[in-house]
């Protein structure tokens, strides 16, 4: 997945046109601005120092089993409660896109974009699936 990632964000690993690159720039408002800023820079500061490997194998194996934990029990509860599959899927997504865009430092006008063409990026992402498993025989 973090190859459709690359593909998104424009690493353009296999060579197609990037996904996002060629859209239109949307127009952010006032507000989307600010909050762009605001998390740059909140970004900024907390990577400073976030991922220096402060913590060790076995706190890292602790903390990625508990996170997994929680996911799997706040997902299965709201599959249990009759939430399309696809809205889950689409937020865990979602999630895991900001997350690793935290950790690839791009720019909140850039993860703003690749929100308002949310479709666009999913439908992306589906299209790299298979070939993900092509690269792993």
């Amino acid at each position: 997945m973090v190859f459709a990632v690359r593909e998104i964000a424009g690493e353009n690993h296999w060579g197609h046109k990037e996904t996002v690159d060629h859209l239109l720039d949307h127009t952010p408002t006032h507000d989307m601005k600010i909050l762009g800023k605001t998390v740059d820079q909140l970004k900024a500061n907390f990577l400073e120092g976030a991922f220096n490997d402060s913590l060790s194998h076995r706190e890292l194996i602790t903390h990625t089993e508990a996170i997994n934990t929680r996911i799997h029990t706040v997902t299965s509860n709201l599959l249990k409660q009759s939430v399309h599959p696809e809205i889950v899927s689409n937020v865990l997504f979602g999630s895991w896109l900001r997350i690793l865009n935290l950790h690839a430092s791009i720019g909140e006008a850039y993860h703003q974009k690749m929100e308002f063409y949310f479709t666009e990026v999913i439908d992306a992402a589906r299209k790299q699936v298979p070939l993900l498993f092509q690269e792993s025989r």
